[in-house]
């Protein structure tokens, strides 16, 4: 990792990270067009969220219910955010589609 950000240090250039959060919905097509987003606005790289849910969140009923607007995604925090967790076999994916897309890497 020193190496990749070494050859931005002497750079002038502002280095853009543009932030997509969870916002992929556990779809890797839109994870890719999230990545197509990001590199036509000109960013230099793009960062999705990468939890775990029960990292988290507890799995205990007693202390995790939803009691707001959220409740139509889920019943308890621990379901909702393990519905938007990056699952693990998508990063080679996108690993291997910014390689494609000559995009971030």
């Amino acid at each position: 990792m020193r190496d990749f950000f070494s050859k931005f240090k002497k750079s002038p250039k502002v280095f853009i990270i543009a932030e997509a959060g969870s916002n992929h919905l556990c779809d890797i097509k839109r994870v890719y067009k999230l990545i197509d987003i990001a590199s036509e606005a000109g960013a230099d790289a793009v960062k999705f969220q990468s939890f775990s849910a029960n990292e988290i969140a507890t799995q205990n009923p007693k202390y995790n219910k939803i009691k707001n607007k959220f409740k139509k995604y889920s019943n308890n925090l621990h379901s909702f955010y393990r519905k938007y967790e990056m699952p693990k076999h998508f990063y080679k994916k996108i690993i291997n589609y910014c390689k494609k897309k000559k995009s971030f890497l």
